[in-house]
């Protein structure tokens, strides 16, 4: 009798499967009161998601959308029952194909694709992400994992949670773990994916403000994660590229006017002795921008006069490029739209607008994927709402 029940339960499960993958719904809607998705919450999915919703449900109102950071699926409760299921990347569409409208090119026209030269390395960087919305939160980490990235750095901002390594997991572990290798972490916090099985860590954050206060929220920060040198500021290289990660997140503490830090000598000596084609400085409060945060004036360091290719930095919760106009080959970016509720642009005009070209955007959330080799990188910012066309694009070549 045992077995045959067993069998009529196996019946109904493939029965509900089958059905499922026929109508592409599961089940009935388990809250069917639910507040209703309005039109200013469809803003933070991608444009595709709310295609086929418009395309396919136009009669019906959406009670709730749910993203599985499992198996990369949206669930779309209808206010018939249903819930639609939409898969991600179901059309095959690259994260890195066409070009944006605003793409830039540096000196150099049609620049030939890095995989010409050498073997590229190819990593994402997320900023002000770690305790946003968490819808945002898996829609820009689903975005961010789909590129099977070699590694992601973050600008700042980690948790914004309590002081914890549990507040860690909960918001960077969760979303980023098959990346982030920290053996040192409590047993409950230690991330066991991809990056635990090679024994290879793949996850550089930097430290923001959100990451040092409330006490004790630094200790946790150093506990949850096993990071170079000192674990507050250190280097390390990957490719042609070294990378050098600050400190700025007790910015409060730090001097009002450049190159007084003792960072500032320990950077100035590193990229003295770097070998590296590419040098990339990142910290959380950005030099230079127009957000609601403004510029820290006390980061401005010659940078350009140390042999610094591209400045990326966090904090303000837009995407931002800024180049000096004249004799230097440098870049700014800000980058602090990977989760946290999203902010505005040109809120605090630069002190001197007229030394600088500015692109700036606040629609959505987003991440950088960007590229680099012995002969050029290229920088796409990609938002949430089109995973397949970069919002701004720009090379660098040697």
């Amino acid at each position: 009798m045992k077995c045959v029940n067993l069998l009529l339960v196996f019946l109904m499960c493939m029965t509900f499967v089958l059905s499922c993958t026929k109508d592409n719904t599961l089940g009935t809607n388990t809250n069917p009161n639910a507040p209703q998705i309005t039109e200013e919450d469809l803003d933070l999915y991608p444009d595709y998601l709310v295609d086929f919703i418009e395309d396919n449900y136009p009669d019906n109102r959406i009670l709730e959308i749910t993203l599985s950071q499992y198996d990369n699926h949206y669930y779309i409760y209808l206010d018939n029952g249903e819930v639609v299921v939409y898969a991600i990347g179901s059309s095959n569409n690259s994260p890195n194909e066409g070009n944006s409208e605003n793409e830039l090119e540096g000196e150099n026209e049609n620049p030939s694709n890095p995989n010409e030269n050498s073997e590229p390395i190819r990593f994402a960087a997320i900023g002000s992400y770690g305790g946003g919305f968490f819808d945002t939160l898996q829609i820009v980490s689903s975005m961010v994992n789909s590129w099977e990235a070699d590694f992601i750095i973050t600008l700042g901002d980690n948790n914004y949670g309590a002081p914890t390594t549990e507040d860690f997991s909960l918001y960077v572990g969760n979303y980023y773990c098959d990346y982030i290798y920290n053996p040192d972490a409590p047993i409950a916090d230690i991330c066991m994916g991809k990056a635990y099985e090679a024994e290879e860590n793949r996850f550089f954050p930097t430290i923001g403000n959100h990451d040092v206060y409330p006490a004790g929220k630094m200790e946790a920060y150093k506990d949850y994660f096993s990071l170079p040198g000192n674990e507050e500021y250190y280097d390390f290289e990957q490719g042609d590229v070294h990378f050098f990660v600050l400190n700025n997140g007790f910015a409060h503490q730090m001097p009002n006017e450049c190159c007084e830090d003792e960072q500032y000598g320990w950077l100035q000596e590193k990229l003295a002795n770097s070998t590296k084609t590419w040098q990339i400085v990142y910290f959380h409060i950005s030099p230079y921008s127009t957000g609601k945060h403004g510029s820290l004036q006390g980061m401005q360091w010659p940078f350009d006069e140390w042999g610094v290719d591209v400045v990326l930095s966090g904090h303000n919760h837009i995407y931002e490029r800024i180049q000096p106009i004249g004799n230097s080959d440098i870049v700014y970016f800000t980058n602090g739209v990977g989760g946290r509720s999203a902010l505005k642009c040109d809120v605090f005009p630069l002190e001197h607008p007229e030394d600088f070209d500015v692109f700036c955007y606040d629609d959505k959330h987003g991440a950088m994927l960007i590229e680099a080799n012995s002969e050029q990188m290229r920088f796409d910012f990609y938002s949430i709402g089109d995973w397949n066309n970069p919002v701004d694009s720009y090379i660098m070549r040697k």
